[in-house]
């Protein structure tokens, strides 16, 4: 079975000021997009020792040029393949690749990554997907969309807005030894293209990309009566994929999808940059060092604040100086920035502060709500904890002790049930503990006035917070521990204890009677528990 990738710049709009190292795709930085192709590839050829890209000029220059990604062969084909076509539709450069593949193939998309083979169900079967998916809203949007639009659709693509639950198959992974059904789903999505030429010259809706691609895929094997094999046969309805991103599983999930907003999620953006670190260094540090020489902004800031040199050889990282000296503080806009919207959606007529010691004399004021105070509080803690990492000194030390922690707790949590329970491990000493009354977590991609209108309109709680350096972002970590995470905390405050305590003292917390040696689900239950906290840096060794 062959494997190929697909990687289409023709979209992409590059100034003088810019490089084609600074495309992002969708990643939260751009150094993220490039360690997602060199993971996605490396990952393919370490199980099946062959991949072909499929790309044009400028992907060639990009992938194979500058960052070296090995694949075992390229093709150009898609150079000026695409011209006159809609920009956004990306998925037609990955259809056009299917519809060349002349023997049986796979295609992965480089936001995927393998860590175990494919089974034999899968690989031999005619039609191969990722997964399916179940009333997922942006599919259900486009295809009313393009119904109430009037686009001239295929005769398997009629009538979906009367089926009580729209599917689809996801193309993160696609392809299959069907090659002639293959080939008549790509003709039926150029032809889609060509049939609504005239309604392609408005405002194309984005999601045309999933009907033509996913959707269709689905519903013209259910009108030829073919079976599709999934690698995750459950249908997905979560549109985050939280299933699908267990990055802390690894390698006991068949595959990790970052799809669409999980780009931005940090833990997702946390392990893709730590795990290439551990098992491709050379190209986890090709990738940052053109990123910096190029002028790249990074989230991966402390290869951009010091001056440091990998040796290939002894794959080993030296920390030299620091790149320059900034002493100018960080603008209160950005260090108090929650505090800031809290205070203008609670007290709209009451100037800002305008220095930092004005802001935590907030506190002692009694019309400033309470809300406003505890996000205050929590702020202030990660401005601490933020400054820790500026002024903690022995660089090089630290920087080995983080990718040390990062392949100790892979190794030893990676051993299902068979965790070497005398290891000792404890609080990290650098791990802050903070008790929140609301919950002021938000992603990168909600809006902060639903986190404020929920706050200012619920009870107090309790609410555990961690707040961990994170050495290689230069920024501090915040991460709200639930239940069991907080138990757990409180047994290993008392001291450096092993893993077998833990599975002893943690058991007096539920109500039936357990024996740790034998009950299998609850060992795993606090081995991905600690496994979690360790990869959160709560926990050392």
């Amino acid at each position: 079975m062959k494997f190929v990738q697909t990687f289409w710049t023709g979209t992409a709009t590059l100034t003088e000021q810019s490089t084609p190292l600074m495309l992002r795709a969708g990643w939260y930085t751009s150094e993220y997009h490039w360690m997602s192709w060199a993971l996605s590839c490396l990952q393919l050829l370490k199980l099946y020792g062959q991949v072909e890209l499929v790309t044009d000029k400028l992907g060639k220059h990009i992938l194979i040029d500058t960052l070296g990604l090995p694949y075992t062969s390229v093709s150009l084909v898609l150079e000026g393949q695409l011209e006159g076509f809609y920009p956004r539709l990306f998925s037609l450069a990955k259809i056009k690749t299917y519809s060349l593949q002349q023997e049986p193939f796979i295609h992965v998309d480089g936001d995927l990554f393998l860590f175990q083979p494919l089974p034999d169900r899968v690989m031999q079967s005619g039609l191969i997907s990722s997964n399916p998916e179940a009333d997922l809203f942006f599919n259900a949007e486009v295809v009313k969309q393009v119904g109430q639009e009037g686009y001239v659709l295929p005769d398997h693509l009629k009538d979906l807005n009367s089926v009580a639950h729209l599917f689809s198959s996801n193309a993160g992974i696609i392809g299959g030894n069907d090659l002639p059904f293959i080939q008549e789903y790509c003709n039926h999505a150029f032809d889609f293209i060509t049939s609504n030429s005239e309604l392609m010259k408005g405002a194309v809706p984005d999601g045309i990309n999933f009907l033509i691609e996913q959707i269709s895929f689905f519903y013209l094997a259910r009108a030829k009566g073919k079976e599709i094999a999934y690698i995750s046969e459950e249908p997905v309805t979560d549109p985050l994929y939280q299933d699908f991103i267990r990055v802390a599983d690894i390698p006991d999930v068949p595959m990790v999808h970052a799809v669409g907003g999980c780009k931005r999620f940090p833990f997702m953006l946390d392990h893709l940059a730590r795990r290439l670190r551990l098992h491709y260094p050379d190209y986890h540090y090709r990738i940052l060092a053109l990123c910096k020489q190029q002028q790249v902004k990074m989230s991966n800031s402390f290869y951009a604040c010091y001056n440091w040199s990998y040796n290939r050889e002894s794959r080993d990282l030296s920390v030299h100086t620091k790149e320059s000296e900034d002493n100018s503080a960080k603008p209160l806009n950005l260090v108090f920035e929650r505090t800031i919207k809290a205070l203008s959606h609670a007290l709209p007529d009451m100037p800002l502060p305008e220095t930092h010691a004005d802001f935590s004399l907030l506190l002692e004021r009694d019309q400033v709500p309470p809300q406003c105070k505890d996000i205050l509080r929590l702020e202030l803690l990660i401005e601490k904890v933020q400054d820790s990492l500026v002024k903690g000194g022995e660089t090089a030390g630290r920087y080995a002790q983080d990718r040390e922690h990062f392949r100790k707790t892979d190794e030893l949590f990676n051993a299902g049930v068979s965790v070497e329970v005398n290891q000792k491990i404890g609080l990290s000493e650098s791990t802050r503990l903070h008790t929140a009354l609301w919950n002021w977590w938000k992603s990168d991609d909600e809006d902060m006035k639903e986190v404020l209108a929920e706050n200012f309109s619920t009870e107090p709680d309790q609410l555990v917070v961690s707040i961990t350096p994170d050495l290689l972002t230069m920024d501090a970590y915040v991460y709200y521990l639930d239940a069991l995470d907080a138990y757990l905390i409180e047994v290993l405050k008392v001291g450096e204890t092993s893993i077998a305590d833990v599975l002893e003292r943690v058991r007096h917390a539920f109500e039936e009677d357990i024996d740790p040696e034998t009950n299998l689900e609850y060992r795993y239950l606090i081995f991905d528990t600690l496994k979690r906290l360790s990869f959160n840096r709560i926990i050392c060794f």
